[in-house]
């Protein structure tokens, strides 16, 4: 359903094209220019055309979690205990154990594009069953509907979702050896910091949640040529199969942008994530 040579080749094409108009135009700032938000914008319409559904910023389905900093019930999200890169303040805590509140909708980790199987599917959240159990159990409580109401099963998913597990998550990590600090080009001080830390929290997240089946970690990277490119990107993976990740064999596709603060080539790569045994 869902291949990865094919949406690789079909995000590639779309950058490419956009390059290429602004080569064209003569733009001041190029692709390297673009904040991570309008590549997600771009790599949606571009993956539209392909007969499947594109969806953006959707909550993680097993996160029955609510973010906290600190407190008792606290618990790490998806990192192992001495993973020195995990975000140390950002913590998740089930829903709590005595009043049972479920997270509030905003506080949900979110994935930055998800694929459905065809195009007007929306995805199913097992939070919102459960949130709506929840409604008509307190409606039908302290009336002869009550036990009645208790002995129900779990809500069925709306017949036009697409559960998690046959959808396909895709987080998306920028880096570029060369960028834009308060308007200032130059080099990136934070370069190997953000491509060793960031794409391997993904392929973190990905791989945790027992809900996810199909996943990839994609990485825009934008360097000055290909030798570091590839010198990094391989730095990179090896340092997420140090830290015992479950990824497949990375696909990549190669861009030619023009240089206007260093950058002369935009690599993208996927990175296959498998699910957690």
């Amino acid at each position: 359903m869902y291949l990865p040579d094919d949406l690789l080749d079909t995000i590639a094409g779309a950058l490419k094209a956009r390059e290429a108009a602004l080569r064209d135009e003569h733009a001041v700032h190029g692709l390297d220019a673009l904040s991570e938000v309008r590549f997600h914008a771009l790599m949606a319409a571009a993956l539209g055309s392909l007969p499947l559904g594109v969806l953006r910023e959707q909550p993680y389905p097993h996160e029955w979690r609510r973010k906290r900093r600190g407190g008792s019930r606290a618990e790490r999200s998806h990192s192992p205990p001495h993973d020195t890169d995990a975000d140390s303040d950002v913590l998740l805590a089930a829903a709590d154990p005595v009043t049972g509140e479920l997270p509030d909708p905003r506080d949900r980790m979110r994935c930055d594009l998800v694929l459905t199987p065809a195009a007007g599917l929306r995805l199913g959240d097992p939070l919102a069953l459960v949130k709506t159990a929840r409604a008509r159990r307190r409606q039908a409580a302290g009336t002869l509907f009550a036990a009645v109401e208790e002995a129900e099963p779990p809500p069925s998913p709306a017949p036009d979702t697409c559960p998690p597990e046959d959808a396909f998550w895709m987080e998306v990590k920028l880096v570029g050896q060369f960028t834009y600090s308060a308007g200032i080009a130059g080099p990136n001080n934070a370069y190997a910091s953000e491509l060793t830390r960031g794409p391997a929290a993904d392929i973190r997240k990905l791989s945790a949640d027992g809900r996810i089946r199909h996943a990839a970690a994609m990485v825009l990277l934008f360097t000055h040529d290909r030798a570091t490119a590839e010198h990094d990107l391989a730095q990179m993976l090896h340092r997420c199969l140090d830290r015992g990740l479950p990824i497949a064999a990375p696909l990549t596709r190669e861009i030619a942008v023009t240089d206007r603060i260093g950058n002369k080539l935009l690599t993208v790569c996927m990175i296959p994530v498998r699910a957690s045994a």
